[in-house]
């Protein structure tokens, strides 16, 4: 078998991963009643399960944060019953699966929610890029910057959502911090230029991604580490990480064209 590192089980918390090659969050916009997981989506998970996990795509936590038209969401009971067809669908083939969950902040758009004007940290639009609507593309509109007493609404809600995925039969929860969105929002100047609890400047050292990151972070992080951005399966067991026990290879696009990608690189296949 090639690349054996990448087949050696992990465990994660309480996951018992049977592999170190995971699915990645890719929004897949087929939520297409009222964002409600369906049975298209069971299927497409279910076709990957064979990954040591599964992060399944950037979920809305609160009604009325549309970024991408039809992305799931996890905000109501009926949203739990959608999300359990996918989750049984993971376990009968033995998978486990992840809930990615999400606010989408300064990113989503009037027309994608009926009118609603979307929150931020301060009141500052994103530029220099435009939003896809059932209209076409259109910019990104200027955001309302959240009251302090609105800001314990949304932690509220996260925790909600996590308890709704939790009723789903999730095995966890990924909580979204990244690309932009409302938490990342929180953690950058060009989006939060507010006073008080909520604003100020926060110390946040970032290696540029085309260097050495692993290193530095495995210095200040012993747990688990799951390591992204277009890795090949030579390069993972070539890298001086992949023999730490803790090391995970997390793909995206190759898992797309490949549902059963897992396999294929058992057995040094090729895949689109």
């Amino acid at each position: 078998m090639k690349n054996e590192s990448l087949f050696k089980p992990l465990q994660i918390g309480a996951i018992d991963a049977k592999n170190r090659i995971l699915l990645a969050p890719l929004t897949r916009c087929r939520a297409v009643d009222n964002h409600v997981a369906n049975d298209l989506m069971a299927e497409y998970y279910a076709q990957r399960a064979s990954g040591g996990l599964l992060i399944a795509e950037a979920t809305m936590v609160m009604e009325g944060n549309s970024s991408f038209i039809t992305e799931p969401g996890i905000y109501s009971d009926e949203h739990a019953v959608g999300w359990k067809k996918v989750t049984d669908a993971v376990h009968e083939k033995d998978g486990k699966i992840l809930l990615q969950l999400w606010h989408g902040g300064r990113a989503c758009h009037p027309i994608l929610n009926n009118g609603r004007q979307p929150v931020a940290p301060s009141a500052i639009p994103i530029t220099g890029d435009e939003v896809h609507t059932p209209e076409g593309k259109k910019p990104y509109v200027t955001p309302r910057a959240l009251t302090d007493e609105e800001i314990p609404e949304i932690v509220a809600g996260f925790k909600k959502a996590a308890q709704h995925a939790k009723d789903a039969r999730f095995d966890g929860i990924e909580i979204h911090g990244a690309n932009g969105y409302l938490i990342d929002e929180f953690l950058r100047d060009s989006a939060n230029q507010r006073d008080g609890k909520y604003g100020g400047f926060v110390s946040i050292y970032i290696q540029q991604q085309g260097g050495d990151i692993l290193t530095p972070i495995r210095v200040a992080w012993n747990g688990v580490l799951i390591s992204n951005m277009g890795y090949a399966p030579d390069e993972a067991r070539r890298s001086p990480w992949h023999q730490v026990r803790s090391m995970q290879l997390r793909l995206a696009l190759p898992f797309l064209a490949n549902p059963d990608l897992p396999e294929r690189i058992a057995a040094g296949a090729d895949f689109e």
